[in-house]
């Protein structure tokens, strides 16, 4: 029987980016003043930019996750899953795809983002505050999109200079949590 880290690999995913949404403290605190109630029983989120400018770059997002969540099983709760060896060449190609679309999505906003938020002076009159908005040379780092493979660890290959039992005792550890997490992936994909 082959060995998990023959026939699997690890791969992590991650995506980021900016909500164009705000908190607005003194609005909030204006609405419960006016209603006679505590500040903490509601609070007002201004969206920044219209909707409609950022919608292309929030489809294409959940087409990568639910991608990636297709083609993938669980495995730690640090975001790494479980991609068969097999379907390496095809989770990597649309991937590859998808975050060229997203970076097209986010250039194509970031040329448009100075008339967005002119846009929005007018939209949130009194609500506008310039401070709320990431300046454009700071803009595009509020986006990202990268996914990185890593090997299946495996018990045995645990390689620290120490005594043997402790090692052995690590080595005992490791080999239990691969095995609830292979058991995790298999119940996820039943």
């Amino acid at each position: 029987m082959k060995k998990l880290g023959a026939t699997l690999m690890l791969i992590t995913f991650s995506l980021s980016m900016w909500s164009a949404r705000k908190h607005d403290k003194n609005i909030s605190a204006e609405v419960a003043n006016n209603h006679n109630t505590n500040i903490d029983v509601g609070r007002y989120n201004k969206v920044l930019i219209a909707k409609s400018a950022i919608e292309a770059i929030k489809k294409i997002a959940n087409k990568a996750r639910t991608f990636h969540y297709e083609n993938t099983l669980p495995w730690h709760d640090d975001g790494a899953r479980i991609l068969p060896n097999a379907n390496f060449f095809v989770y990597s190609a649309k991937m590859r795809e998808i975050r060229q679309e997203f970076e097209q999505a986010v250039d194509n906003f970031i040329r448009n983002y100075p008339a967005y938020v002119l846009e929005s002076k007018k939209r949130l009159n009194g609500l506008f505050k310039q401070e709320d908005y990431p300046s454009e040379a700071k803009i595009k780092d509020k986006f990202g999109f990268s996914f990185y493979f890593d090997p299946l660890p495996v018990a045995d290959d645990f390689r620290v200079d120490m005594k043997k039992e402790n090692l052995n005792e690590i080595k005992r550890e490791i080999a239990t949590r691969l095995n609830l997490s292979q058991e995790r992936a298999m119940r996820d994909l039943w």
